[in-house]
This record gives structure tokens, sequence and C-alpha cells, in this order.
């Protein structure tokens, strides 16, 4: 029996570096397959969301437009509506006696004048605003043109990368299953522990005694154990360590 406190030794016949090092590998280009594919959904959202911000931009502009014009033709109306009561007024004062009402006559007409003038003043700016807004909306809907286009371009192009990145993470997959069982019953406990806990991240080379994953320092012991094929983890992070290629 160990010591108490002292580390299990466990031997992996067959060499625990080429072991642990190619499902390290295999781990890790899974993981990172599986982040671009997560990655695609967010992209095309994002790709999506431009169309819709263009698409917005272009029917915001055409609103302001319409109701430009809108404004513009009510006031009009009622520019015209002013100019008549505005020379009915005019024909009334040239009726009136009482220097009283020919006074509040004057005041009703100065009033009129000058509401006249003021909707002449927003009909200009309505119809000026109009143009200025008309004139954007070719370049809007080049913009949304453009942007649609992109976005088909990015659509095309993702789809047979999916695939491909699908394919290649199923094949990966398949070869760390192909080793998984190579892992002996003894270590097979740990090595799922570290794998459920830590996933890609649970392995770590090892370089001039050092852990390649938290950069501590491990004993000339567990050097030993590690160029004799025993199986190591970490102390300091609980990774499995295995020598990398040129040191195996």
């Amino acid at each position: 029996m160990n010591p108490q406190g002292a580390p299990q030794r466990r031997q992996i016949m067959g060499g625990s570096a080429s072991l642990f090092r190619e499902i390290h590998a295999l781990r890790s280009y899974a993981h990172s397959l599986k982040e671009q594919l997560e990655r695609l959904p967010r992209q095309l959202k994002a790709q999506q969301a431009r169309v819709s911000a263009a698409e917005a931009a272009l029917k915001a502009a055409q609103e302001r437009v319409r109701q430009l014009k809108v404004e513009a033709t009510t006031k009009e109306k009622t520019f015209k509506t002013k100019g008549e009561l505005l020379a009915r007024y005019e024909e009334q004062l040239a009726g009136i006696q009482s220097k009283k009402e020919f006074d509040a006559k004057q005041l009703e007409i100065a009033f009129t004048k000058t509401e006249i003038a003021q909707l002449e003043d927003e009909i200009l700016q309505a119809i000026s605003e109009g143009e200025a807004e008309a004139a954007r909306l070719p370049e809007l809907e080049q913009t949304l043109a453009k942007v649609r286009s992109e976005v088909s371009q990015f659509e095309a192009e993702i789809a047979p990368k999916k695939a491909t990145w699908e394919a290649e993470l199923a094949s990966t997959q398949a070869k760390i299953k192909q080793l998984e069982p190579n892992i002996p019953k003894n270590v097979r406990a740990a090595y799922d522990r570290t794998v459920a806990s830590m996933g890609h991240d649970g392995f770590a080379p090892v370089c001039e005694q050092i852990c390649g994953g938290c950069r501590a320092e491990i004993t000339a012991q567990m050097q030993n154990e590690l160029e004799a094929d025993f199986f190591v983890m970490c102390r300091s992070c609980g990774r499995i360590l295995y020598l990398p290629v040129d040191a195996s």
C-alpha cells in the first residue's frame, strides 16, 4: 500500500504521453469546431439585423417624405382658406362706418395676415424638407440592395462551411471514442472526472517540469513518472499531464 497522502502510481502501458497528447489535440480541435458552429447563428442573426436596419432606414425616410407631403398639402388648404378669409375681411372693411368696428376689423386682418405668412413659411419648409428627404431615397435603396447582396453571399458561403465543420466534428468525436477504450480501467474514473469538469482544458503538456496549464512546477518524481509512462495529474490545477513529442 502507498503511504497515506502519497499519490497513487498508475502506469499506462502503450505510452501515456502519446495517448493523452492525441486525446488532448482531438478534444481541443472538437472544442474549436463547436465554438465555430455555435457562432454561426449569432453571425447570421447579426447579418440579418443589418438588412432589418437598412430596411427600417428606407421605410422611415419614405414615411417621412409621405408625412411632409401630407403636411404641405394640409397647410396649403389652410393657406387658401385663410386667404379667402382675408379677402372677405378686406371687403367688409370698406363698408364699416364705426371707428371701433373698423379698428377691430383691422386687427382681424393683421392677425390673419400673420397666420398666412406663418403658413407660407411652414409650407415652404415642409416642401424643402420633403425634397431633401426624397433625395436620400436612392442612396438608401442602394444601401439596402448592397446589404441584401452581402448577406445573401454570407449565407451562401456559410452553408458549406457549416456542413464541413459538422463533418469534421463528427469525425473528431469518432476518433476520440476510438482512443478512449485504450485508457486503462484503473485511471478511467479519474479521466472521466477531469473531462467532465474541465473538458478539453483538462490536459496539459509538461516542459522542463512546468505544467503547461497552470505554470506550476512539478516534482522530479512526477517528471520521472511521466517519463516512465505513469498516469500523472498536476497537483496544482488537476490537469492530466503528458510529455510533448520532443520529450516523450
